[in-house]
């Protein structure tokens, strides 16, 4: 299996812990979907919403926007400065651009409605995946959804694309410091704030991904 593919499952099923200890607390790591809660019958897809080194300049561009601390801003720079190297032709300098005058999909955003599209036409044609009670989804994603219009706008064009015999009950979004949950069902949103604790949990994603197999 892919290394960060990997990490983005354990990561994901540590951030759905710590944000619904009561709902989230039996995940397995399996395929096809990529946790399963068998217990209630649930699968969660995991997928992030662009290339991983993209995703990471744009986290890394947020962070030494809003750092204080010179010293970790000089230690984010450079880690930013690494990624930048690595993809000298590429346009990893990236803005939030795009109008929202024009609709929510003309802007950055649409990068997780592409992913959620994808994703969609994959649960609706793979043979291979379980036949479950609930499917859902989790979007690891860099750019921002504000709290006020805009993710309602999101929810609205989630509803659209959402469509099909097969449908996620639940979308996840882990936009910046914040899991958004959109509740496709009941036609709800819930934002749990992470702050410093996105961090941790990552670092402890890695701890398991490495850790050995028992005998």
């Amino acid at each position: 299996m892919n290394g960060q593919k990997r990490f983005n499952e354990y990561f994901a099923k540590l951030i759905l812990k710590y944000c619904y200890k009561d709902k989230y607390s039996n995940l397995q790591i399996l395929d096809k979907p990529d946790l399963r809660d068998i217990e209630h019958n649930i699968g969660i897809e995991v997928v992030y919403s662009m290339e991983q080194d993209r995703s990471e300049a744009l986290f890394l561009q947020r962070q030494i926007s809003c750092c204080i601390d010179e010293n970790r801003k000089v230690k984010l720079q450079k880690k930013l400065d690494t990624i930048h190297k690595k993809h000298k032709n590429d346009n990893y300098e990236y803005e939030y651009h795009g109008n929202f005058a024009n609709g929510v999909e003309d802007t950055y955003l649409k990068e997780i409605f592409d992913c959620v599209r994808n994703k969609v036409d994959k649960l609706n044609k793979c043979l291979n995946y379980e036949e479950l009670d609930s499917y859902e989804l989790f979007i690891n994603s860099a750019v921002p959804i504000s709290e006020f219009g805009e993710q309602f706008d999101v929810l609205e064009k989630l509803e659209e694309i959402n469509q099909g015999e097969r449908k996620f009950d639940v979308i996840h979004v882990l936009a910046y410091y914040d899991l958004i949950t959109f509740d496709m069902l009941n036609k709800q949103i819930e934002r749990k704030k992470l702050y410093y604790f996105y961090e941790r949990i990552g670092k402890a994603a890695e701890e398991l991904m490495n850790k050995p197999p028992l005998d």
